[in-house]
């Protein structure tokens, strides 16, 4: 049984089955010749054409580990640096849903239902109640900003993503909130 076989196919048939003795190789081919019994031996340590200190087997354990690695989880494949920016704008936007979140409770309570300008939350707080509205929006939204940075975390264009959705979220319901009850409260 003998056939022609490329590098790539030589490290397979390494890999499972190790029933044949190669006799002639050359970098881009070479012949394999069955041997009667599948020993170790009959493995070669080193392949012709490639550099001397690299050994089959050292050859099949890093394809194996590069494609064991490619399957590794997104959080381990993107840098450290860049993995505690967006752990740090995940805290920053769930410690503004919670701040909203409390402003809005708080806003409700004084103001009444008319203060909220989002028309979904303004309908949810009129069936659930405020507390009970509020607190599963906003908890809905911690676990959808988690979701993100878990999902997302191979996406490069997710920290700027992030830091956007921090900025319109603290100009857009942060600031209204702190300025509406200054005014209420120092009366301006």
């Amino acid at each position: 049984m003998s056939a022609t076989l490329t590098a790539d196919s030589y490290i397979q048939s390494l890999a499972t089955s190790t029933s044949f003795t190669p006799t002639s190789f050359t970098p881009t081919s070479f012949t394999p010749t069955p041997s009667s019994t599948s020993t170790s031996s009959n493995i070669p340590r080193r392949m012709p054409g490639l550099p001397k200190n690299i050994n089959t087997t050292s050859l099949l354990r890093a394809r194996y580990f590069y494609m064991a690695r490619s399957l590794a989880s997104p959080i381990r494949s993107i840098p450290n640096s860049k993995l505690n920016l967006i752990r740090k704008l995940a805290w920053l936007l769930v410690l503004f849903q919670l701040l909203d979140g409390f402003f809005t409770i708080v806003g409700i309570r004084y103001f009444g239902t008319e203060i909220e300008g989002n028309p979904l939350i303004k309908q949810i707080v009129e069936i659930c109640g405020a507390d009970f509205g509020i607190s599963f929006v906003k908890l809905s939204t911690i676990i959808i900003i988690f979701s993100i940075c878990i999902v997302g975390s191979r996406v490069s264009w997710l920290t700027k993503a992030l830091r956007g959705v921090a900025g319109i979220y603290f100009v857009f319901a942060l600031v209204p909130w702190t300025l509406l009850f200054s005014s209420y409260y120092l009366g301006y």
